[in-house]
C-alpha cells in the first residue's frame, strides 16, 4: 500500500461544508448521482435500453461497462493508494455517504483512479458517440462531470482521483469504439457452446484465482461480481435471439415503463432472492460464497435477458421478430 501525495485540502473542505445545516440539499443531491454513477446504476440504465430501445446496442455497451471496470479494479489493486481518512482512521466521521454499510464497503476498497468518474466517462462518452443530439451532448457531460465531483464532494476520492478517471473512461470508449465493437458478433445465437463453456470455465476460474491470492477480499469479490454479470450477459442473450428473439422497441412511452416496471421487479426478486438464500448457506468471504456470488449476479442476469422477454411476450407487452 503506498499512499500517493494527493490533496486532501480540497477533500476536507467539503467536509467542512456538509457539516453545515444548509449543505443538506446538496448532500442528498450527490448521494444520488453517485447511486446512479454505481455499478447498479448503469445496470439499471442498461437493461432500459435492452428492453426498450435496441438489444444490441445494450449488450455493446454492458461489454464497455464491465472491460472498463474491469480495468478500473485491475489499476486499484495495483496502484493500492487508500482513500481519504483512511489510514488515520477518521473516515467514518468525514464521509457523507449515506449508511454505514456503504462507509464500511466502500473502505475496503482502493482509492485509485475513482471508478465513479471513469464509469461515467465510459458510459456517457459512448452515449455522446452513439446517441448524441445537440441537447442531449450537454447533459451528458455534465453528468460525467458531476457523478466524479459527487465522489469528492462526498470525501470518499481525491480530486486527483477523479480527474484520472474520467481521462481512462474516456480513453477506454475511444479505445473500444476503434479496435472492439466492431469485432463483436451481430447474432449471438450462432455463438458455439465450446465458447460458451469456456468462457463459463475461464471467468468462474480466474475469480476463484484473484480470491484466494487476494483472501476473498473487496477487490476479488468485485471481480466474481463483474465475471458473473459478463458470464450471464453474453449466455443469456444467445439464449433469448435463439429461442424468444423479442422486438424490444416499445411500442409506445406506456409499454416502455410497463416493461421496465415488469422487468426490474423479476430481476431483482432473483437477485435479492438469491442473496438472502446464499446467505444461509456460505460467507461472501470464503470458496463458496464466491461461487454462489457468481452463480447469484449470473443469474440476475439471465433472468433480466431472458426470463423478462419472455414474459413480455406472453402477457402481449412485445412481439417476438419472427
Amino acid at each position: 500500500m503506498a499512499t500517493l501525495p494527493f490533496n486532501e485540502g480540497i477533500v476536507e473542505f467539503f467536509v467542512d461544508f456538509r457539516s453545515n445545516t444548509y449543505s443538506t440539499p446538496f448532500t442528498i443531491f450527490f448521494r444520488f448521482l453517485t447511486f446512479m454513477g454505481s455499478s447498479t446504476g448503469y445496470f439499471l440504465l442498461v437493461l432500459l435500453l435492452f428492453w426498450t430501445y435496441k438489444k444490441s446496442f445494450a449488450f455493446r455497451v454492458a461489454v464497455l461497462m464491465v472491460i472498463s471496470a474491469l480495468i478500473n479494479l485491475g489499476l486499484k489493486e495495483t496502484i493500492r493508494n487508500p482513500r481519504p481518512f483512511v489510514e488515520d482512521g477518521t473516515y467514518k466521521d468525514k464521509w457523507g455517504l449515506s449508511s454505514q454499510s456503504a462507509i464500511e464497503e466502500t473502505a475496503q476498497s482502493y482509492s485509485t483512479p475513482s471508478g465513479h468518474a471513469q464509469s461515467a466517462g465510459t458510459f456517457y462518452s459512448y452515449l455522446d458517440q452513439r446517441l448524441s443530439a445537440k441537447w442531449t451532448k450537454i447533459i451528458y457531460y455534465s453528468l460525467i462531470v458531476l457523478i466524479g465531483f459527487s465522489r469528492v464532494y462526498l470525501g470518499v476520492h481525491y480530486l486527483e482521483d477523479v480527474i484520472l478517471g474520467w481521462l481512462l473512461g474516456i480513453g477506454v470508449t475511444y479505445v473500444f469504439m476503434k479496435y472492439v465493437e466492431d469485432k463483436l458478433p451481430e447474432h449471438y445465437k450462432e455463438t458455439s457452446n465450446n465458447i460458451i463453456i469456456s468462457l463459463f470455465a475461464v471467468t468462474l476460474a480466474l475469480s476463484l484465482l484473484v480470491g484466494y491470492f487476494d483472501q476473498w477480499g473487496q477487490g476479488a469479490q468485485d471481480l466474481t461480481t463483474f465475471s458473473g454479470l459478463f458470464f450471464g450477459l453474453v449466455l443469456g442473450i444467445k439464449l433469448e435471439e435463439h429461442y424468444i428473439d423479442f422486438d424490444a422497441r416499445s411500442k409506445s412511452f406506456g409499454n416502455g415503463i410497463a416493461r421496465y416496471i415488469l422487468g426490474l421487479t423479476v430481476s431483482f426478486i432473483v437477485l435479492f432472492g438469491l442473496d438472502i438464500l446464499f446467505g444461509f448457506i456460505a460467507a461472501d468471504e470464503s470458496l463458496l460464497g464466491f461461487i454462489l456470488r457468481y452463480i447469484r449476479y449470473m443469474s440476475f442476469i439471465i433472468s433480466a435477458t431472458v426470463i423478462v422477454p419472455y414474459l413480455f411476450v406472453k402477457i402481449g407487452l412485445a412481439e417476438t421478430k419472427s
